[in-house]
């Protein structure tokens, strides 16, 4: 295997464990977002952070397709 192939598996394998590392800590986020709200308060929470998500999505969307014309 060649050194380039050798240093982009260990890439690939620092950018995995920053992604479950992200997980964990947004999971810890969400269970004490649970503890600490009430129902609907936890509810307006969630509706309001699907609600910026899908704007970003859209947004980036929107950039990827202006990026290929």
């Amino acid at each position: 295997m060649a050194v380039d192939d050798k240093r982009k598996i260990v890439e690939l394998e620092a950018q995995v464990a920053a992604y479950r590392t992200q997980d964990i800590a947004k999971g810890v986020v969400i269970g004490n977002l649970r503890r600490w709200l009430s129902d609907s308060q936890f509810q307006l929470a969630e509706a309001l952070a699907n609600s910026h998500l899908k704007d970003q999505l859209f947004q980036e969307l929107q950039n990827t397709e202006g990026s290929t014309e």
